[in-house]
C-alpha cells in the first residue's frame, strides 16, 4: 500500500512537471479567443483580452492595450471583428507600419510547415529569431469579397522546440492576419508551386475556350 501511494505521488509530480519541461503550445492562432471588453472611456481593449496569448508591439514598445475596429484612424491596429476586414471566423489581427505581434510556444513534433492567411506578402515572419521565407500556395476571399492569400514556410528544423513566432509589418504596410497553423505537411518546392498555378491557369483557359466553341452562333 505504501509503495502504491509513493507511486501515485511520483506520477502526480511528473504530470505537473512534464508540461513545464516540454513547454506550452501556441494558443489562439486563429484569434477567436478575443474578449471584447473596452477599457474605461476608450475604444481600446487590453491586449490580454483582444489577443490572448500574444504580445503586441509598436516598434520596440510593448503595448498593454490595442485598437478594436477604430475607424477614426486610417487603419486599425490590433484586432478587427465582425466586419469586412475579417478573413476567417469572427476576428482577425491587424498590423500597421512598424507593428508586430509575437508569441512564444512549443512547436508540435512533426511540424513541417507554417501556414497563415494574410492580405499582404510584405509581412516579416520570424521563428526563433530566424526570418522565414514563405510562398503563396493558394488564394481566397471572405464573404465580403476581401481577398487574401494562404502562405506557407518550411519550419521542419524547428519541430519540437520552444521558439518565439513574430509577424511584423514594415513601415507603410497595413495588413490583416489570420488562421495561423503548424502543419505536418511539407510545402512544395517553389518551382512546383509555380507549376500548380500555371496548370490552374491553363485549365481555366481551356475550359473558357471550349465553352466559346460550344456556344451556338447568334442569328441575325
Amino acid at each position: 500500500m505504501k509503495r502504491m501511494l509513493t507511486l501515485l505521488v511520483w506520477l502526480s509530480t511528473m504530470m505537473a512537471i512534464v508540461p513545464t519541461l516540454l513547454g506550452q503550445g501556441f494558443i489562439n492562432l486563429n484569434f477567436e479567443a478575443a474578449k471584447i471588453i473596452f477599457n474605461q472611456n476608450s475604444g481600446f481593449i487590453a491586449t490580454s483580452n483582444a489577443l490572448p496569448g500574444w504580445s503586441f508591439f509598436l516598434g520596440t514598445n510593448q503595448l498593454s492595450a490595442v485598437d478594436y475596429n477604430d475607424y477614426a484612424v486610417a487603419h486599425t491596429s490590433g484586432l478587427v471583428g465582425s466586419n469586412s476586414l475579417v478573413l476567417n471566423g469572427n476576428f482577425s489581427a491587424s498590423v500597421d507600419g512598424n507593428d508586430s505581434i509575437s508569441q512564444t510556444g512549443l512547436i508540435p513534433n512533426g511540424s513541417e510547415s507554417l501556414l497563415f492567411n494574410a492580405t499582404s506578402s510584405s509581412f516579416l515572419v520570424s521563428l526563433g529569431g530566424v526570418n522565414l521565407s514563405y510562398a503563396t500556395i493558394s488564394t481566397g476571399a471572405n464573404s465580403f469579397g476581401q481577398s487574401y492569400s494562404v502562405y506557407a514556410a518550411n519550419i521542419s528544423g524547428f519541430a519540437g522546440q520552444t521558439e518565439t513566432l513574430t509577424f511584423s509589418s514594415p513601415s507603410g504596410i497595413y495588413a490583416v492576419l489570420d488562421n495561423i497553423q503548424f502543419s505536418p505537411v511539407a510545402i512544395p518546392e517553389p518551382s512546383a508551386i509555380s507549376l500548380i498555378f500555371l496548370g490552374g491557369g491553363a485549365l481555366i483557359y481551356v475550359r473558357t475556350r471550349n465553352k466559346r466553341r460550344s456556344k451556338p452562333a447568334s442569328l441575325d
